[in-house]
């Protein structure tokens, strides 16, 4: 254990300050925290504003940045807590969009159907504010199975995994090993935006394939079978 500087309370709008002093975040503590030796720092820092500051012993690595697997699990983490909060605000926003529909059809329900507005009539205002009030509830019902089904495809995206440096390389080599297995000279493939185009030689990482004007070389991993 390190001693270390806590703070805890509205970080968020100097967080980059705080990491540029060398701080971090911990989760357990649900505070930034900051080398002890940064004191003076972070007391100009925070000025007036309403954070606490107080001193206390941290891990020995929560100042060392997290990387690979560790890196993912974190960012996972933060990701699931999200999709959580998410998928509570989609339910409130589902439950909201049923209750406005139902309001909707008790007043439809009351209209005959098919029944114009009775011009001159003593019910021509009532059916007129009826229509705007159906209007007007659809509209808001709509809206809100919407944003309900965003929500939750936000919260689908998060909880698929997230991505970490060199995630884009792995997928890419795997496509290129697929095509180094499967594709032979004279072969025609999908040479992204150049269209169907025929393999004249095949390298490490790359195809050369013909071209309207010579050979194109492209990197197999934007390389489609057909």
């Amino acid at each position: 254990m390190i001693p270390a500087i806590i703070l805890s309370g509205d970080t968020y709008p100097i967080r980059r300050e705080i990491r540029a002093m060398g701080g971090a975040w911990s989760g357990d503590l649900h505070a930034h925290v900051v080398p002890a030796d940064k004191r003076d720092q972070v007391l100009a820092l925070v000025g007036t504003r309403k954070i606490s500051v107080s001193d206390d012993e941290v891990p020995d690595d929560i100042f060392v940045p997290l990387t690979g697997e560790a890196l993912r699990a974190y960012r996972q983490d933060r990701a699931d807590r999200k999709a959580a909060r998410l998928r509570e605000r989609a339910g409130k926003k589902a439950v909201l969009a049923d209750q406005l529909f139902d309001r909707e059809h008790r007043i439809a329900d009351m209209i005959p159907l098919g029944q114009p507005i009775l011009v001159g009539h003593h019910s021509q205002r009532r059916h007129e504010r009826d229509i705007e009030r159906i209007q007007r509830l659809s509209t808001q019902a709509c809206e809100a199975f919407r944003e309900s089904k965003h929500l939750a495809e936000v919260a689908d995206r998060l909880e698929a995994g997230v991505s970490i440096k060199g995630d884009a390389e792995k997928r890419h080599e795997a496509h290129r090993q697929k095509i180094r297995e499967t594709v032979k000279v004279g072969d025609i493939v999908e040479a992204g935006c150049y269209g169907p185009k025929e393999v004249i030689k095949i390298n490490r990482k790359t195809l050369q394939v013909t071209g309207a004007f010579g050979p194109i070389t492209i990197d197999m991993s934007l390389v489609g079978r057909f």
